[in-house]
């Protein structure tokens, strides 16, 4: 006979996965190229930069990159050529 956990158990397997999820995306060789493309358009003087996920990657990885960004003080959007693996992130007043 197979047991059904109640629905708090699951809950909590549930959130626990997804910190675990998160912590290992913000320290992803994902999260590092994203930060340094961030990083290489703010010094050529660009105040925005367009990052798209590899075919390989998890998609729900966009998710956690928008929320750390703009927990920061970012402005992302999804990307309008690739809505489902990509984003635009922008700084500055102008979003160039």
């Amino acid at each position: 006979m197979i047991l059904l956990q109640s629905a708090s158990v699951m809950a909590k397997v549930s959130e626990d996965a997804r910190l675990k999820f998160r912590e290992q995306t913000l320290e992803s060789e994902a999260f590092k190229n994203l930060v340094k493309g961030i990083e290489s358009c703010a010094e050529d003087g660009k105040t925005s930069f367009h990052y798209t996920i590899k075919q390989s990657e998890d998609a729900r990885i966009l998710g956690v990159f928008t929320n750390e960004l703009t927990r920061v003080g970012y402005s992302v959007k999804n990307s309008t050529s690739i809505p489902s693996r990509g984003i635009v992130i922008q700084w500055g007043e102008d979003g160039l």
